[in-house]
């Protein structure tokens, strides 16, 4: 993933059993799955675009996520990846690798 821009590393911003969520400097939320969901799923990180209005409603759902019971937590979660983990809004990082092998050449 894009580790840093202009030498900032990206902010973790929710730490979920399965993946982690960050943001890096140029608003793109990165999706970094577990090693186990790496290596027994086949899972890639992924990329997502994000706008300010939207990284303010992702941050109130994690603290929300935060605060909640079990059952409830999980609900939010699923709200997240929902609204802001869907494939429409994805760069896959396995896509851009390809891409680049190729152009290597």
């Amino acid at each position: 993933m894009s580790e840093s821009t202009q030498g900032i590393p990206a902010k973790l911003l929710a730490d979920f059993a399965d993946y982690c969520l960050y943001l890096s400097p140029n608003n793109v939320i990165e999706q970094r799955f577990s090693m186990e969901h790496f290596i027994t799923g086949g899972y890639t990180d992924r990329e997502f675009p994000i706008s300010q209005r939207q990284l303010s409603q992702l941050e109130q759902l994690v603290a929300r996520h935060n605060n909640s019971d079990p059952l409830q937590s999980e609900q939010i979660k699923k709200e997240i990846e929902r609204k802001f983990l869907t494939e429409r809004n994805t760069t896959l990082r396995r896509r851009t690798h390809l891409q680049s092998k190729s152009d290597r050449a």
